[in-house]
């Protein structure tokens, strides 16, 4: 794709109803050279049809499990049946999140497909993830089962 051409296409994503010349005058070019620049957008891919419709960025698909991971640190040393004074940490996880997360930091275009209760840490898992560049649209939000939870105990060390 030529410079000008990506000019164009981040116009088009923005203002997909813009009219040929009205884009010609914002470059300073010619409506016929705007024309020519469109139809080979259209050739390659980035524009489907009338109304300038940009194509979907190809993403990486991770189908896998998204949860709230809670680990729990004793004070002392762990004593079986009663209780252990300590702290509670949690952090995002689950296998396929984790994948994602790592492609997004590698500035790999990826698209999470997981399941989340429509609660606090589904929403908070939801949230995270896109703010860390992970497409979460396509993952299921669900009224009927809460938010997978791992919990993990650890020692005083």
């Amino acid at each position: 794709m030529t410079s000008r051409e990506r000019e164009i296409l981040e116009i088009l994503k923005k203002e997909p109803m813009i009219a040929q010349q009205v884009l010609a005058d914002r470059l300073k070019l010619n409506r016929s050279s705007v024309a020519v620049h469109i139809a080979n957008l259209m050739k390659k891919g980035y524009i489907m049809g009338k109304g300038y419709i940009v194509s979907e960025e190809k993403k990486v698909t991770v189908i896998g499990g998204s949860n709230i991971d809670l680990q729990g640190f004793p004070n002392e040393s762990l004593k079986l049946y009663d209780s252990n004074p300590g702290k509670i940490e949690t952090s995002l996880g689950g296998v396929g999140r984790n994948i994602s997360e790592n492609l997004a930091k590698l500035d790999i275009p990826v698209r999470l497909i997981s399941a989340v209760g429509n609660d606090f840490y589904g929403q908070k898992l939801i949230k995270e993830s896109e703010d860390m560049g992970i497409d979460m649209k396509s993952s299921l939000i669900s009224d009927s089962y809460p938010t997978s939870m791992y919990l993990s105990i650890m020692d005083e060390q």
